[in-house]
């Protein structure tokens, strides 16, 4: 196999560059909470052994440094060296070399400088409780190599870029412009950094369209990065947003890992979106058909949302192994576990929990999107019930009065005369009756009582006519 190997032969030109005098700050953060931390740059060409080195705070502006950090090591030219709140946010601890909350416990009216052997050779505030640096980022200005001595208010001096509250990306690094005195005819030369102002740079190309493209001969892989320790990470930086596009001419493109760790999108804060560029709040949004193969776990404290908001139509399905869905919930409200027709039209409902608080159970020929009629009821059953016991609590009439003197109690003639014209007791319903509007069983087990109650009545005063013919029949034999 083929390799492209790019040699970049470069003499040794750092004398002919810019360099700075001494180490100098280069970023102060003062965000929300504990998001503080200041860094500091070596642009001197060479290594700085930092024994020589202090960095101090006074409190509110006062002029008096009683907070103070020996550095100890060595910085490389072109590095940088962060100092951080132990508090601070994992972004900011990413890219610090220290966590020390003496020197980083700052407001923005306090005074930060650099000492040199015990002589100031930096400055960031000024004194007199000047709160120039609250809920503020600072970067020092890429063309600043030898800063104004004394007290320094960065809002005003020229050699600071003030950024909004909790911006962290310029942490970690620190561009050093020294390309005033020399360069290449291709290249210029930053730190230990080489770089190009203008036009693209093509590898396997000689009509690149981006500032860097790749274009390989054959199968070969495109791109390799690593690390010899650590996780590699590909990092895209931007203050007016972007995309990552992945661009295909028919072949297939997709996100891929070796062995068997997890592949993580949007890490922190941020959203995906698949089908749309615009996924909201959501941590994933879908705009389209989702398939899942195996199990699926939801993990949510609160609730489970389907469906769109102003939305007519939309349902939840449950499918069963043959494909045809067991369990139908729509976006109106109701809850149905039904089968499907082996034609796979629409099949019954065998228990629906419908919106407006009803439950159906059993089969009807037809589903729609809507309500089944229980006809007032809260339950409505098509088919037999089987239970071991029934207690029904309502209030239905109390039949005792039929016991009362006043009661009119029709006579057996009356009662006769009824049933031949009517074939059946008065008062109760019809079988026709029956069959077209069915029974309440409270209202229907009162009837029943009270034409037991009227029975009996009838039984006392058959009873009583009957001694009284036995009383006369008696007299008369004697």
């Amino acid at each position: 196999m083929k390799k492209i190997v790019l040699l970049i032969l470069m003499l040794s030109v750092s004398s002919l560059f810019a360099q700075t005098n001494d180490i100098i700050i280069s970023t102060y953060v003062e965000g929300s909470g504990n998001n503080k931390a200041i860094e500091i740059f070596n642009g001197t060409g060479t290594t700085v052994d930092l024994s020589n080195y202090r960095l101090e705070k006074d409190l509110n502006g006062s002029g008096n440094f009683i907070y103070y950090h020996n550095f100890t090591g060595t910085l490389n030219n072109s590095e940088v060296y962060v100092i951080a709140h132990p508090d601070a946010c994992d972004e900011i601890k990413n890219v610090t070399n220290l966590l020390k909350q003496v020197i980083t416990d700052f407001t923005g009216n306090d005074q930060i400088r650099l000492l040199k052997n015990g002589v100031e050779i930096d400055r960031i505030g000024v004194p007199g409780n000047v709160n120039f640096g609250y809920n503020k980022t600072f970067v020092r200005n890429s063309s600043v190599k030898n800063p104004l001595s004394g007290p320094q208010n960065p809002q005003t001096n020229g050699e600071w870029t003030e950024y909004p509250t909790n911006t962290f990306t310029y942490l970690g690094s620190h561009t050093f412009d020294n390309s005033g005195s020399g360069t290449t005819d291709l290249w210029k030369l930053k730190g230990s950094n080489i770089y190009r102002t203008i036009g693209n740079v093509g590898i396997g190309t000689t009509n690149p369209n981006a500032k860097l493209e790749i274009i390989p001969g054959g199968t070969q892989t495109t791109l390799n990065l690593g690390r010899i320790s650590g996780q590699p990470t590909i990092k895209a930086r931007t203050d007016a947003g972007g995309y990552l596009f992945m661009e295909s001419n028919g072949g297939k493109l997709g996100l891929n890992w070796y062995a068997s760790d997890n592949v993580i999108i949007a890490n922190g804060g941020g959203n995906v979106g698949i089908g749309t560029t615009k996924p909201g709040n959501y941590k994933l949004y879908v705009n389209g058909q989702t398939f899942l193969s195996d199990q699926t776990f939801i993990a949510a404290d609160k609730c489970l949302n389907f469906g769109k908001e102003n939305s007519s139509s939309g349902f939840l399905r449950i499918f069963n192994s043959s494909g045809y869905y067991n369990t139908y919930a729509d976006i109106k409200g109701n809850l149905y576990f039904r089968r499907v027709n082996e034609n796979g039209g629409n099949g019954g409902a065998t228990l629906g929990i419908q919106k407006n608080g009803t439950v159906t159970i059993g089969l009807w020929e037809k589903y729609e999107e809507g309500v089944i009629d229980t006809k007032g009821n809260k339950l409505s059953v098509n088919g037999g019930i089987l239970c071991k016991n029934i207690t029904i609590e309502h209030d239905v009439p109390n039949s005792d009065y039929v016991f009362e003197n006043d009661y009119n109690l029709k006579s057996l003639d009356h009662v006769e005369k009824y049933i031949k014209e009517n074939k059946h007791l008065p008062e109760v319903p019809s079988a026709k009756e029956f069959k077209e509007n069915g029974y309440k069983v409270g209202e229907m087990d009162d009837l029943l009582l009270r034409k037991i109650e009227e029975l009996t009545l009838y039984l006392i005063d058959l009873k009583k006519e009957n001694e009284m013919i036995k009383k006369e029949i008696k007299e008369l034999k004697k």
